[in-house]
């Protein structure tokens, strides 16, 4: 088939659905953990990890959430709701495509955590692959 361009720009649309997974790491050193920034920073990386990490379980193409307190927001902190599942496998309460360092030292360990699950996912065929 011919290349499709928009706005003069080259494109080639792929068939299907097509998936880009996103890992954050929130790096937030000697910050007040109290404050309104670090808290919407935060969430804003935890909401990206969640919305580019999850194994879509029941098909719906979103992530499944659960509102324990019924107060209009998701509340992911809860590792014993079984909905949270598609984005926190191991239960922390974070999703598992966030890190989250406060100082130097911190930061180097979950740069390393988060390659490790990188490259985990790519070895177990889950990733992309690209051929010519």
């Amino acid at each position: 088939r011919p290349p499709t361009t928009k706005n003069g720009v080259e494109t080639d649309n792929l068939e299907g659905i097509q998936n880009l997974d996103i890992y954050t790491v929130f790096a937030a050193f000697g910050a007040d953990q109290n404050s309104a920034d670090f808290k919407q920073a935060r969430s804003i990386l935890m909401d990206t990890a969640i919305n580019g990490g999850f194994e879509d379980q029941d098909g719906d193409g979103e992530p499944k959430f659960t509102d324990t307190n019924d107060d209009g927001d998701w509340d992911y902190y809860d590792p014993k709701e079984p909905t949270s599942a598609e984005f926190d496998k191991d239960g922390d309460g974070k999703p598992d495509n966030y890190f989250e360092a406060t100082n130097g030292a911190e930061l180097k360990a979950q740069l390393s955590v988060a390659i490790a699950s990188i490259l985990a996912k790519s070895a177990s065929g889950t990733a992309v692959k690209l051929e010519d």
